[in-house]
């Protein structure tokens, strides 16, 4: 099966997108993570870039910490959102400006890649980050997407390319160029919803909003059971 062209993917983009209003389940915790692993970060202000940026929504949030700029195949919809912040339309897997940056976000980014390109990918995010700079990554667990869309018995909204990593896959192509502080997993989502549809509902509720991600996501976090894979690595040395 050939790969969407540059310019399909992006029509496809720019549909979703302009849909998109509230954050949804999945990006409330990837938002928890990544203001999670900033706190961590001594320095301030921050030169921050949030590589696939989508319709900016992350990108707002990375701006409290410093400064940012936000870079996706079709932005034209997070400018209008976010007028006052700085977003640059690109095909992301073009090199990023060498050592600009203290900290690069790809939130559900890696997976939307070719295979064969997602560890020139994480290359071009060493080469921008400054030495010693964080790498702040949630990516969809393979095993666990894998199990879940086998229940789906309709799979079109998936993105044109969904090439999802297992641990080792990704600590390969990761290795070379970080030092992996942490990794881990979020968002539980068991698979026998799927059978009980009734309990769907509560089971939202329970997690999102009455505070169940507290517990689940804390049980998680060293283990490969969540629906993503978070992790936070440092550059390891200036890559060429």
């Amino acid at each position: 099966m050939m790969s969407p062209s540059f310019q399909q993917q992006r029509a496809f983009y720019e549909r979703l997108w302009n849909g998109w209003r509230r954050l949804y389940i999945d990006e409330k915790c990837r938002k928890r993570f990544v203001l999670a692993a900033l706190a961590k970060i001594p320095k301030r202000p921050l030169q921050i870039l949030d590589a696939g940026c989508g319709r900016g929504w992350l990108t707002e949030v990375l701006s409290h910490y410093g400064s940012v700029v936000g870079v996706d195949l079709f932005v034209q919809e997070a400018r209008k959102r976010y007028p006052k912040l700085a977003f640059r339309e690109a095909n992301i897997a073009l090199r990023f400006p060498k050592g600009t940056y203290d900290v690069v976000v790809s939130s559900e980014v890696i997976e939307h890649f070719p295979v064969e390109h997602q560890a020139e990918h994480i290359k071009n995010i060493a080469r921008a980050l400054s030495q010693g700079g964080r790498l702040i990554l949630t990516t969809p667990n393979k095993r666990q997407m894998e199990s879940l869309t086998s229940r789906f018995s309709d799979t079109s909204y998936l993105q044109p390319l969904e090439n999802w990593l297992d641990r080792e896959e990704l600590m390969a192509i990761l290795e070379p160029y970080f030092t992996i502080q942490y990794f881990g997993s979020a968002r539980f989502y068991p698979v026998f919803l799927f059978s009980f549809i009734l309990l769907r509902a509560p089971y939202h509720v329970f997690y999102d909003y009455l505070g169940g991600y507290w517990l689940l996501d804390k049980l998680l976090a060293f283990t490969d059971w969540g629906t993503y894979f978070t992790l936070v690595a440092e550059k390891r040395t200036l890559t060429k």
